[in-house]
């Protein structure tokens, strides 16, 4: 999966494609650098057309699937990232 751009948060679709076990190269903006390492993917410098171009190539020889997967999940799960938001809300109202 590769998504190039020049300005981003924390895309969903990144997260998504991570749970279906596919390699990523994805510019290294916002918040992408804090789920993707070497291990899932590649991260190119926005604006830089040659590094994508290699990144593409060197994603080919990442190991996908299960590896990828239980990576994101253990740092996107929907169950956590709620019982951390749940955790964050009540110590505001406290």
């Amino acid at each position: 999966m590769c998504l190039y751009s020049q300005r981003e948060g924390l895309p969903l679709s990144i997260l998504e494609s991570m749970a279906c076990g596919k390699t990523i190269v994805a510019t290294d903006v916002g918040g992408i650098s804090e789920v993707l390492t070497s291990e899932q993917g590649v991260l190119v410098k926005p604006g830089d057309e040659t590094g994508l171009k290699t990144a593409l190539i060197e994603a080919m020889y990442i190991k996908q699937g299960d590896c990828i997967r239980e990576h994101i999940i253990s740092i996107a799960n929907a169950k956590k990232m709620s019982a951390q938001y749940d955790h964050f809300y009540n110590g505001l109202t406290s």
